[in-house]
């Protein structure tokens, strides 16, 4: 069952890289397209040190096909989620993210023959309902839903046909030879997110490089570590897993902001923790009843 500890370390992983990235969003990144290019050269960078080490390459159409898929719809998602954090609060929106959990089910039924049950379909039901308790937003004494909502319905889309097209390749080749692949798709959607970026890159742009590289490598890391458990357990289990990153989020979040809040600043009066709190059980619970 090393596939389980593979995924429990992503988590951690990405729990983590949320809060550095919302930090980042909020402080230093101004040009959104650059940070998603600078994602999606060192996603390829890292991705291929494998390839040059074996110099084996699976050219299976399937394989390249689903490879490069998978990898625009990463660093396609990754635009969008860097947009997403400058705009909400890290422990409301990221919860969110676990929309996918339902289309990824979803795609896995329809493309791989993962079946569905009863219980799957009540925890979809509570996960669209934990979303939309966490999206309301009481602002000025009148109730908004967060405006990133239909945002991360795009995202976690992306993220959907992400893990099933990974999940397609690596039943057809090597996890090497599918990372190969991914980077050639993030390389792709980061090449021509360049190509259409009107906005010139000014020297803080530039400057910022120094810090997203190590967050980005720290993320390709546990994104590693996910496909590998991907590819040796089911997509809507290992899915299911990196739900448990929603409480530790908000954990975090909430300390941060509590002792740190030049850093990181939320909501944390009652009323908004007990809100964030019950929403965030309440998707959790449905990721669970997915699976």
């Amino acid at each position: 069952m090393s596939w389980i500890l593979l995924a429990l370390g992503a988590t951690l992983i990405w729990t983590i890289i949320n809060i550095i990235d919302k930090f980042l969003a909020d402080n230093k990144i101004n040009n959104i397209k650059y940070a998603t290019f600078i994602s999606g050269i060192t996603v390829f960078a890292i991705f291929l040190i494998p390839t040059l080490i074996k110099w084996e390459i699976s050219l299976a159409p399937k394989v390249i096909i689903f490879g490069i898929l998978g990898g625009l719809f990463y660093n396609f998602g990754v635009w969008l989620y860097y947009k997403a954090l400058q705009m909400e609060e890290v422990s409301r929106f990221v919860p969110m993210l676990s929309m996918n959990t339902i289309f990824v089910a979803i795609l896995a039924f329809a493309f791989l023959g993962e079946r569905l049950s009863i219980h799957a379909y009540i925890g979809m039901f509570m996960i669209v309902l934990g979303t939309i308790l966490i999206s309301i937003k009481n602002v000025k004494n009148s109730v908004k839903f967060s405006s990133v909502i239909f945002l991360t319905l795009a995202i976690t889309l992306f993220s959907a046909f992400q893990i099933t097209s990974v999940k397609a390749a690596t039943s057809n080749a090597d996890i090497w030879s599918v990372l190969f692949w991914v980077g050639i798709g993030t390389a792709t959607s980061a090449i021509t997110m360049m190509i259409v970026n009107k906005e010139k890159i000014s020297h803080k742009d530039k400057q910022v490089t120094k810090q997203l590289i190590p967050s980005i490598s720290l993320s390709t890391g546990a994104y590693f570590m996910f496909i590998v458990a991907l590819s040796k357990g089911p997509s809507s289990l290992v899915t299911a897993i990196l739900a448990s990153k929603y409480i530790f989020v908000f954990l975090l979040a909430t300390v941060i902001t509590y002792w740190h809040p030049e850093v990181i600043k939320e909501q944390i009066n009652r009323r908004a923790l007990a809100q964030k709190a019950f929403a965030t059980f309440t998707v959790v619970v449905g990721v669970l009843l997915v699976i």
